[in-house]
């Protein structure tokens, strides 16, 4: 119970990096969701501006690849939690992932390598997917 106390305090919290925003009372997590809101919107302009009417539909209209982008950004979230909370013995890559492979009995760890496995298959079937 301790974990998600410590988890939802650093959710709302400035995730160990103060800048102006936080400073003035704003949580990281509004901030980093307006910047994950901001880059479909942003890609969207510019399918609907660049692209046909078919690659347009194929993308923005196919709901697997949202399911991927909103599992990817709870990856990515449990992602710095456990960069802030587990610290890794070694500054090189593979440390981080020893330690992902050794505590499983860890709930941000299983959140983890869920969101990651549903973004990846997301993107997989989404791709596979026929435009209607």
């Amino acid at each position: 119970m301790i974990a998600k106390v410590d988890f939802k305090t650093w959710l709302w919290g400035d995730w160990g990096q103060p800048n102006f925003l936080t400073r003035l009372g704003i949580p990281a997590i509004v901030t980093n969701l307006l910047e994950y809101l901001c880059v479909p919107v942003i890609v969207y302009f510019f399918l609907r501006a660049y692209a046909s009417g078919s690659e347009f539909r194929a993308v923005s209209h196919n709901h697997w690849y949202w399911l991927a982008y909103g599992a990817f950004f709870i990856t990515v979230v449990t992602g710095r939690y456990m960069q802030t909370c587990h610290k890794a013995t070694d500054s090189v890559a593979g440390g981080q992932f020893t330690l992902l492979k050794q505590q499983w009995t860890d709930p941000a760890i299983k959140v983890f390598w869920l969101s990651l496995v549903i973004s990846a298959c997301g993107i997989l079937v989404g791709s596979l997917h026929p435009p209607r």
